[in-house]
């Protein structure tokens, strides 16, 4: 399993303020914890994070200023959902024959009979899987070939299998199936709907009754 090392540097300033300071100046704020000891707050440089979130790996070499190392996962990163700046992050030390739970992606592979051939949809519902085992034996990612699904055909989570790892997701659950195209149509008029009903502006009456006191 390929790994990666994240330098990090400690800090000391906590808060709003001071995170946005060290946003400005290319870092990013981060905490990291390990099961018995005291959190560490942390800092590490944008563009080394940026780097690590687009590599598929579970385990990474985290570099203290000490020069020592730890291995951790990436427990959590928060993203500023208008700028997509990186905001914060946590880091959770680990012990290589002690067990976790972490979330991996699923990859589809092959073009479906049901789209190729039959004019279906394909909807990819579940995009990572929380999984448990030791960390070595944790894929990057799963890969399931769908190119036998017909049109109405699905995987579900108790279709596939890793060796040495567990699903902690319901088996029943469906990753990915192929739906008629009218299906997919229906379901899309259906979310424009709700959404043209969530923006709508209010009528007259609702607004007479907002501004009506309470008795």
């Amino acid at each position: 399993m390929p790994e990666v090392t994240l330098n990090v540097e400690l800090r000391d300033n906590k808060g709003h303020s001071a995170g946005r300071a060290l946003r400005r100046s290319g870092l990013v704020p981060g905490i990291f914890y390990a099961r018995g000891e005291e959190a560490v707050t942390v800092s590490v440089n944008t563009r080394e994070l940026q780097r690590l979130l687009n590599t598929e790996v579970n385990i990474i070499d985290v570099i203290f200023p000490d020069k020592k190392s730890r291995k951790s996962i990436l427990r959590e990163i928060q993203i500023d959902p208008v700028t997509d700046d990186l905001v914060h992050f946590d880091i959770m030390g680990i012990n290589l024959k002690e067990k976790i739970r972490l979330k991996i992606p699923v990859i589809l592979n092959g073009v479906p009979t049901g789209v190729k051939d039959q004019g279906g949809v394909l909807v990819h519902t579940i995009k990572d899987i929380e999984v448990e085992g030791l960390p070595l034996d944790i894929p990057e990612h799963i890969a399931i070939d769908i190119t036998d699904l017909n049109i109405g055909d699905g995987i579900t989570i108790g279709q596939i299998s890793l060796d040495k790892v567990e699903f902690v997701a319901d088996e029943h659950e469906v990753i990915a199936n192929v739906i008629h195209p009218r299906v997919a149509e229906v379901a899309a008029e259906e979310v424009e709907a709700e959404e043209g009903e969530e923006g709508a502006e209010p009528t007259e009456d609702s607004e007479n009754q907002d501004s009506a006191p309470a008795e």
